[in-house]
């Protein structure tokens, strides 16, 4: 017999869990140095949160889920008219308790012998429903310590793979950013090179625009003569 109240114990294999890639959308580049980058200063950051606002002014946010198929979801018929109702706003109906009452005839119904026997079937079945209800008490008094005990262990069985699958993508994303941090630190010195010597060949480019630009005019100076 169902207890009342009870949720059923689901079979005791745990759900098989996916691993698939997560992968980032084609058109986006990351260009960052984390662990290189001098911190920004206050205005900086000043600066980039007012770009990213503007960004998002106008960003259209992309669905990331788009591509992953949807999981199976296995409703009752019950639950099935329950989630369309909601989607349709349509409010919950309250709680009929008139079919808990037991009344009795009134008026001329009172001498009415047919009237008196569907009133005392009717107390008979509600009877019944209370009797039953307080079985099902209990039952769920008794064994129903139990069966939330072999629910929960069920749901640690569920929990198991998930949680192994967490801590294998946690790991990966630890070597990742320990591999990116070593590579970043190889080519310091390397950019850190290369930008004074970008400096230098600016510097002497504007040294080189200056000292074109006083011939150019000297130039001139001597043409009118």
């Amino acid at each position: 017999m169902m207890v009342d109240g009870e949720e059923p114990v689901p079979s005791e294999e745990a759900p098989a869990v996916q691993d698939e890639p997560v992968l980032l959308p084609e058109n986006v580049q990351i260009d960052a140095l984390p662990y290189i980058d001098p911190p920004l200063t206050d205005k900086e950051s000043a600066y980039v949160n007012f770009l990213v606002e503007e960004e998002m002014k106008t960003f259209k946010p992309v669905d990331y889920l788009a591509r992953l198929p949807k999981p199976p979801i296995n409703l009752s018929e019950l639950l099935q008219a329950e989630m369309k109702r909601v989607e349709s706003g349509v409010p919950l109906r309250a709680l009929d308790e008139t079919r808990f009452d037991i009344p009795e005839p009134r008026g001329a119904d009172r001498a009415d012998i047919a009237r008196w026997r569907e009133c005392m079937d009717n107390a008979c079945a509600q009877l019944e429903n209370q009797s039953l209800r307080f079985m099902n008490l209990e039952l769920i008094s008794d064994y129903g310590k139990q069966v939330w005990l072999d629910y929960n262990s069920y749901l640690l069985k569920c929990q198991a793979p998930f949680r192994t699958q967490l801590d294998s993508a946690k790991r990966t994303m630890e070597q990742i950013n320990i591999q990116r941090k070593s590579d970043q630190l190889k080519q310091l010195q390397s950019l850190q090179n290369m930008r004074q010597q970008w400096e230098s060949l600016a510097e002497r480019n504007l040294d080189i625009q200056i000292e074109t630009d006083r011939i150019e005019r000297e130039c001139k100076r001597l043409r009118r003569f």
